[in-house]
């Protein structure tokens, strides 16, 4: 896989950790999909993803102890910076983050995470199995 992120139509590419979890929120009480996604470079990760508040637009810092999470998210589940949420991951374990920073996000429910962070929530490994990539072409 990562042959194929050099050269051809991709100018950069970053391995990150990708999985879709879950929350019962919402008004109408449904399951909710949320997309978690986990880098091993906080540094450069914005090259990818600006990560930024609504108000101001202050950069919002991934840190080794949390997520942040997109404000359609915040606003799903009524989360404020500091509280700890509950998501299911996919193998149907819930998991407690806390809620590091809001970032401007109004499409789905994403939560962004270091590596470090990862481990610390979940208690495993990270390992990447997939990839951010910019084209070369818009």
């Amino acid at each position: 896989m990562a042959k194929a992120m050099k050269g051809g139509a991709v100018s950069e590419s970053a391995p990150i950790y990708y999985e879709e979890m879950s929350k019962v929120a919402g008004t109408e009480n449904d399951k909710q999909s949320i997309t978690l996604i986990a880098t091993d470079d906080a540094y450069n990760f914005g090259d990818y993803i600006t990560l930024r508040s609504r108000t101001g637009h202050k950069p919002q810092v991934l840190t080794d102890r949390g997520a942040i999470i997109s404000e359609r998210m915040a606003e799903m589940m009524d989360a404020k910076v500091g509280d700890t949420i509950t998501v299911t991951d996919s193998s149907g374990i819930e998991r407690k983050v806390r809620v590091d920073g809001i970032t401007e996000m109004h499409i789905g429910h994403f939560m962004f995470m270091t590596s470090s962070g990862y481990k610390h929530v979940f208690g495993e490994q990270y390992q990447s199995n997939a990839y951010m990539v910019r084209l070369k072409e818009p």
